[in-house]
């Protein structure tokens, strides 16, 4: 008997470029296009990046390999998609292509992989597209050649500051624009030599595109690039893209903010300032002055390849949907993605609904719960996450449950496991609340502190201090925390957190000055008239009280100068009181509408 004829097996490579020839030339929509190469693409599962440069909270947010994205999206979609990020690069001349043969043993040594990953984009909480991104493994980079504060540190607005500039333009009706820039990296130049392999789908993409680069191919179907832009991954790219962002905003006349650095503002003519803010790639603008809004666009389509601009009564940003129908407020809400979490993190639970985040209970443990296993623990561990995200930006009212389950991650039990359930049913039955940012009645803003503490309600014996910082509407800062010291008295304990609250106020008072928000003096709300006369005196008046530091007392000097006043507050209209503690009831939904800015106090 004969033996089978040999079959030719042709490189991955050469399947590729012929797969891709095909799609490119028939436009077949991609009915089978890089079937081959997809079969023998890794398959991962979502992944969970943490953006851990906010000053404020985490962003969770959902990036898919390629066989995932193809799962998830389909297969013309994830092609299209990275048919488009590749031929973007090429474009904008990322980077050149080198032959192994002209490296030293040294680079080689070097040389970094790439990956790409998958994203969904929204716009109006729907899909709008998705983004293919090819990122450099710069894991393998030798971090020791590199100045840390000029080459690696960027910064990342804070999500305060930009809650400040929404509440002030929403007060004083300016207008307001919210910008993407496409590929932002790559508009900053490299300046170290960085080389990198390319996968061989994107080589047979690339190659296909620039024939030019056929002549780098390696027998395993890779080519070695150099890289001329800031691709993303490279522990360089972020500083180079801020400073190539930074440069054009002064040449436009802008200035920095020295509070938040990644905040610009440019007086206009009216004497106000149109600011500025960005987090990484996503701009958001607010003016009293339309033309500058519309210079400042032109100057970005000058400086930039892709600039994707959105203006209206509707927009979104940073995954916030920013509605300014109603006059001179702005609601911020992520309604889709407490749906999408919820779902995702407890996609049996029963059609029951919470009236408030956690019982009486919250801050009870049980000693005798059984421990979840590992796969829960982690479970539990991304849904606290992903829970953190949202309660620091459009979700307040759920602060106090949620910090406390983040002390509970790493040992988390089914008692825990229940308390965020609870969490997640009362989000379910409350998707569509957000948070609404003005002034006051009058369409005035000022900084107004509401602190709050409940004294030793932990197990510890640690109280737990709530702070929250309004322009006149909405929570532009909500702070909920077990205190870092035990104090001997419910004095000691609110006198703790006004100072913590003094500092947070301060800071937010300094960037509305250099923001050109105003200067109008900060007022703090406090309910224990010990603690106001205290901080009033400046030291201790009863021996009770007299071995607190004196650093406590530090709250005092704001008051002298002028920059702050402090003034009685009921109990019942302490805002803060909601996050200190978990509130029942009416007195729960009256605060969390004030809290929210529902109403006014």
């Amino acid at each position: 008997m004969e033996p089978p004829p040999l079959i030719e097996r042709k490189p991955a490579f050469i399947r590729a470029n012929e797969e891709i020839s095909k799609f490119v030339l028939e436009d077949n929509h991609t009915v089978n296009f890089l079937h081959s190469v997809w079969s023998t693409t890794p398959a991962t599962e979502v992944t969970r990046i943490e953006y851990s440069a906010l000053k404020t909270g985490e962003i969770w947010s959902s990036q898919l390999s390629t066989r995932a994205a193809i799962g998830a999206f389909g297969k013309e979609q994830t092609t299209q998609s990275l048919i488009k990020e590749i031929d973007g690069m090429l474009k904008m001349r990322v980077f050149h292509g080198v032959a192994k043969s002209s490296l030293s043993i040294t680079q080689i040594k070097k040389i970094i992989r790439c990956s790409t990953f998958y994203k969904e984009k929204l716009k109006d909480g729907v899909r709008a597209s998705i983004k293919a991104r090819l990122v450099a493994d710069g894991s393998h980079q030798d971090a020791s050649i590199y100045d840390y504060e000029k080459d690696i540190s960027a910064p990342t607005v804070a999500t305060s500051s930009v809650f400040t500039i929404l509440a002030n333009a929403a007060a004083k009706n300016h207008h307001v624009i919210t910008f993407d820039i496409g590929m932002a990296y790559l508009n900053a130049t490299m300046e170290s030599d960085v080389f990198m392999y390319l996968d061989p789908l994107s080589t047979a993409i690339a190659m296909q595109r620039d024939p030019t680069l056929k002549q780098y191919i390696l027998d395993d179907g890779r080519i070695i690039v150099k890289l001329d832009k800031a691709l993303y991954g490279c522990i360089e790219s972020a500083r180079r893209w801020y400073d190539t962002l930074k440069d054009v905003l002064i040449k436009r006349g802008y200035t920095v903010n020295p509070i938040d650095v990644c905040v610009f503002s440019k007086p206009s003519s009216s004497g106000e300032m149109t600011n500025v803010c960005f987090h990484v790639d996503d701009g958001l603008a607010t003016s009293p002055d339309k033309d500058e809004i519309e210079a400042l666009a032109a100057a970005m389509n000058t400086a930039f390849t892709e600039v994707k601009y959105n203006q209206g009564p509707v927009q979104e940003y940073l995954g916030m949907k920013l509605d300014f129908t109603k006059p001179l407020t702005v609601l911020l809400t992520m309604e889709k993605y407490i749906r999408d979490f919820t779902s995702e993190l407890f996609p049996d639970l029963d059609a029951s609904r919470a009236k408030s985040p956690a019982d009486e209970n919250l801050f009870e443990v049980d000693a005798l719960s059984v421990k979840l296993t590992e796969v829960q623990r982690k479970h539990f561990h991304r849904g606290v996450a992903q829970a953190l995200y949202l309660g620091t930006r459009v979700r307040p009212d759920i602060l106090v449950t949620v910090i406390f389950l983040t002390t509970r991650v790493g040992v988390a039990t089914h008692e825990d496991l229940e308390k965020l359930k609870r969490l997640v049913r009362y989000l379910k039955g409350t998707s569509s609340l957000g948070l609404n940012l003005g002034g006051n009645e009058n369409g005035e803003v000022q900084v107004i502190v509401y602190p709050d503490a409940s004294y030793g309600v932990h197990a510890n014996g640690r109280s737990h201090s709530g702070i929250y910082i309004t322009l006149g509407r909405g929570a532009i800062l909500a702070k909920s925390s077990s205190q870092h010291l035990v104090t001997k008295s419910s004095c000691e304990a609110e006198l703790v957190t006004l100072s913590d609250s003094a500092s947070l106020g301060m800071y937010l008072k300094n960037f509305m000055h250099e923001a050109g928000m105003g200067d109008a003096p900060g007022v703090f709300r406090e309910d224990n008239m010990s603690t106001i006369r205290m901080a009033k005196n400046g030291r201790s008046t009863s021996d009770r009280t007299k071995h607190i530091n004196i650093r406590y007392y530090f709250v005092k000097q704001f008051l002298d100068n002028g920059e702050f006043t402090i003034e009685h507050c009921d109990t019942e209209n302490q805002i803060a009181d909601i996050l200190t503690k978990p509130l029942q009831g009416a007195h729960f939904e009256r605060l969390r509408d004030l809290l929210l800015g529902y109403s006014l106090p």
